[in-house]
């Protein structure tokens, strides 16, 4: 039976996080584009990839 995988993301600003994604996207290009769109959303700033 195959496991489920899962791609965890942390955003650090200083020394707090500010954000964090986790998904099933197998490779760290997508999450690493829908995590600044989620910190954008809630924080309403805007972040570098």
């Amino acid at each position: 039976m195959e496991q489920p995988e899962y791609n965890i993301q942390l955003g650090i600003e200083g020394e707090y996080i500010t954000g964090i994604h986790i998904g099933s996207e197998r490779s760290d290009q997508l999450a690493r584009i829908l995590l600044p769109e989620n910190m954008e959303t809630h924080t309403g700033k805007r972040y570098k990839v």
